[in-house]
């Protein structure tokens, strides 16, 4: 190819798809080609504007449970509301709401349905309100704690809670993964017996200190084997660590681009690709880091060395 008609190319992929797999690989290796974009920083959920007279005393209800601690309570009585409020058009009210409860499933989700059309175009800043809510901090708390704990950024727990579960704490998948991290109960169970815990009681992995917690320990045990590379951690938590070591097949390096595209599985190609593209918009959203400074934190030459470490 021409070099000219490449560097055409180039610049219409990451044009057209600014902060996917392809537009941060191509910004990551063609560092000085391409105009930088800012991170979004001071970004704020919506205030929840007055609701229609006629809706008005069933959002009273929602914030006056979720204010008497009765989160589930107020989750439920905000979906059911969810109807009544589309029809009348009151999107931001809805969002809000959900953001001030700490619903982040129905805030992520609402948000998505609203503002989907900001994940085609380059981020703007009079836009980082609504991103706050495509990228939203999901049990907060929790993940800071066990992201501390394990050494974890609390950014990749909530890429992969995004990515497995939309943060839904009751997720249960086809293959019986559950919860927010989407464990399988025999990793879960594995996972206790790594941390020395053999014979201790089936963990309740719905519910999200403890879901969050084994994902967190299991994240950090798959960096540790794969040199904290993110799209081999990635391979590993959706197709297994052996899996992965098997496709490394001896050899002590590969470009990353080159390895993640010859994956074998397509759901694992994907899957590598959108939780690299989700924890780099969360690294844009809360640390306001432009996007050359996320491609930048990427690997282009992925180290596959072996190392031991977990084979679950």
């Amino acid at each position: 190819v021409d070099p000219a008609e490449a560097a055409t190319r180039r610049a219409a992929v990451v044009a057209a798809a600014p902060h996917d797999w392809y537009g941060l690989m191509l910004r990551r290796r063609f560092a000085d080609a391409f105009q930088p974009v800012p991170g979004l920083a001071g970004g704020t959920a919506p205030a929840t504007p007055d609701p229609p007279p006629q809706l008005a005393n069933a959002v009273a209800e929602v914030r006056a449970l979720a204010a008497a601690g009765l989160g589930d309570f107020a989750r439920r009585a905000l979906r059911d509301l969810s109807p009544r409020l589309r029809v009348a058009g009151a999107w931001d009210l809805e969002i809000g709401l959900a953001a001030a409860i700490g619903d982040a499933q129905w805030y992520y989700v609402t948000t998505m349905i609203r503002h989907h059309d900001l994940l085609d175009a380059p981020p703007r800043a009079e836009d980082a309100g609504a991103w706050l809510g495509l990228y939203p901090r999901g049990y907060a708390d929790t993940a800071t704690v066990a992201g501390a704990a394990y050494g974890v950024a609390p950014d990749l727990l909530h890429a992969f809670m995004r990515k497995e579960s939309a943060f839904d704490a009751d997720a249960v998948s086809p293959a019986h993964a559950v919860g927010l991290m989407q464990l399988l109960p025999r990793t879960a169970r594995r996972v206790l017996d790594a941390r020395g815990r053999p014979g201790a009681p089936p963990p309740d992995l719905f519910d999200p200190a403890v879901n969050i917690d084994l994902g967190a320990w299991y994240v950090q045990a798959l960096g540790a084997r794969f040199g904290g590379q993110l799209p081999l951690i990635a391979a590993a938590y959706n197709a297994g660590p052996t899996s992965v070591a098997g496709w490394c097949g001896g050899r002590r390096a590969s470009d990353a681009d080159l390895f993640v595209e010859s994956i074998p599985f397509k759901e694992t190609r994907e899957y590598v690709k959108r939780l690299v593209e989700t924890w780099a918009a969360y690294r844009m959203v809360h640390q306001a880091a432009g996007l050359d400074d996320v491609a930048a934190a990427l690997p282009l030459t992925l180290d596959l060395t072996p190392r031991p470490g977990v084979d679950f």
